[in-house]
């Protein structure tokens, strides 16, 4: 009887272990279960294991194992941080980090941002239409963004906020905001060409008498959405128009000393759907 050694990708069928045990047609020698039969003819000792059904002990390749998944998202990632420093502090850093991008600290708070320190970074959760939590935005210093492994793509918004005559459609947590320091009901999109059914889905349950989707002046944004992404988006809702700022963006728009009135007064001039 030939036999072979077990290895990783042909396990020892008794204890499942990879090393050590020996194979052959109709038995097997186990260094590790005990059975009835102990190994006498080699002092190497271990026992075997004997079957009738010689296709059970058939070597075949193990599957490939899997790498240990990432750790996935979870609300109390948000919460931990949260709780892990005093009040005071993350309103300081809130207030620090209003200042530097130019928009009002209840703005971030509506948003529920928060610091992480594992990444050095503003953490914003992402929610469904209906408000549950489903993943965590990140925005470093820098502006660079990113999201927490195994996060889905979410809408940014209040969501005590119960909504108001007219929601405004921006991209990314500052941009929206942005609105909001400026007292609007505004619905944050991940990017620019994400969510938009999640969009659609928000707009549905809270009844908003019209929408408007500020967009950026480019007809390709990056950071914003731009016309092409906006027009799209507005083909699917009723009551809503295309509002591009005399800025880079909204925030910019904030920045350079605009207000809701004059949001307003654009508003005469608009296209609605």
């Amino acid at each position: 009887m030939i036999f072979q050694r077990a290895t990783k990708e042909h396990r020892c069928p008794v204890c499942g272990k990879p090393d050590y045990c020996k194979f052959g047609d109709r038995a097997v020698l186990c260094f590790r279960v005990e059975s009835e039969h102990p190994n006498t003819s080699t002092d190497e000792g271990g026992c075997w294991h004997y079957y009738t059904d010689s296709s059970f002990v058939k070597l075949r390749p193990m599957p490939k194992q899997q790498p240990k998944p990432k750790a996935l998202f979870s609300a109390e990632i948000l919460r931990a941080w949260t709780n892990g420093v005093e009040a005071s502090e993350l309103i300081g850093r809130i207030e620090h980090f209003a200042e530097r991008i130019g928009v009002l600290p209840h703005s971030l708070m509506d948003l529920g941002a928060t610091w992480s320190p594992l990444h050095n970074a503003w953490a914003f959760p992402m929610r469904d239409a209906v408000g549950n939590m489903i993943g965590i935005r990140l925005r470093n210093y820098e502006g660079k963004k990113w999201a927490v492994s195994g996060s889905r793509s979410g809408l940014l918004y209040n969501v005590c906020h119960h909504g108001d005559a007219t929601a405004y459609i921006c991209e990314g947590p500052t941009d929206t905001a942005a609105a909001i320091t400026l007292g609007l009901f505004a619905i944050g999109k991940p990017s620019c060409n994400a969510c938009n059914d999640m969009v659609l889905d928000l707009l549905r349950r809270l009844k908003p008498k019209r929408t408007v989707i500020v967009s950026d002046v480019d007809s390709v944004s990056v950071d914003g959405i731009g016309f092409k992404e906006a027009k799209k988006l507005q083909s699917k809702i009723k009551h809503s128009a295309i509002w591009i700022p005399q800025a880079k963006d909204i925030r910019e728009f904030v920045n350079n000393g605009g207000t809701r009135q004059m949001i307003e007064n654009d508003m005469k001039e608009l296209i609605w759907k």
